[in-house]
Order: structure tokens, then C-alpha cells, then sequence
């Protein structure tokens, strides 16, 4: 756990660093374009490979929660959206971005869910 708390952390500096002027650095399957990850859905395993992008997606938006765990306002509640409806909207953000890189649809899906919060009476 320390090790993903370590690695996301990692990542929100990187991303960070694009907010004062350097170049926004992202690794990893979640910059692949969403034509790439909707034709590695239709040839491989569609489970195998939504299982890899999404945790990929999991993993951003764990980073960005432990890096921003000083602006709550600014935090993502994650179980405000269950993991197949999360599933289901970057699928659906993919049909409908297929030159977008799947990253954005993770940042959008983040707003949804950010959305529903607000939407919530409790």
C-alpha cells in the first residue's frame, strides 16, 4: 500500500510540474488514444483489457486524492460511483472521443463523479 501511496504520489508531481511551466508528464497505458484502447478491447480479452486500463484509472485517481489530501474540496469520492458504472462511462467516453487519450475520459469521468457528489443530499 505504501509503495501505491508512493507511486501515485510520484505521478500527481509529475502532473503538477505541467501547472508551473514545464511539460505535463503522464506514463503508462492511460495516455494510449481511446481508438487505441477500443480496438485492443475488440482483438484481446475485453475483461483482461478493461482490467488493465481501469486500474490504471483507479491508480490516477487514487494519486490525485493523496495529492491533494490537504484540499478536500478538490478530492474525488470514489464511492460515489460504483466500479461498473466508472467502467461503463469510460467505455462510452471512448466510442464517443476515439481521438481523445483515454487520460481525458479518466479527468471527465472524475467531474461525473464530482457531480454526484454535489448531487447527493447527505
Amino acid at each position: 500500500m505504501i509503495k501505491l501511496a508512493i507511486g501515485a504520489t510520484a505521478i500527481m508531481l509529475l502532473m503538477f510540474s505541467g501547472a508551473i511551466g514545464e511539460e505535463m508528464v503522464l506514463t503508462g497505458v492511460g495516455t494510449s488514444s481511446c481508438s487505441e484502447v477500443l480496438r485492443y478491447y475488440s482483438k484481446a480479452n475485453p475483461a483482461g483489457v478493461e482490467l488493465v486500463f481501469f486500474s490504471w484509472a483507479q491508480g490516477f485517481m487514487a494519486g490525485w486524492n493523496v495529492g491533494l489530501a490537504d484540499q478536500k474540496d478538490l478530492k474525488i469520492d470514489l464511492s460515489m460511483m460504483n466500479d461498473d458504472d466508472q467502467k461503463k462511462y469510460l467505455r462510452e467516453y471512448c466510442d464517443q472521443h476515439p481521438m481523445k487519450k483515454y487520460v481525458d475520459g479518466v479527468v471527465a469521468l472524475m467531474g461525473q463523479i464530482k457531480h454526484a457528489r454535489k448531487k447527493d443530499p447527505n
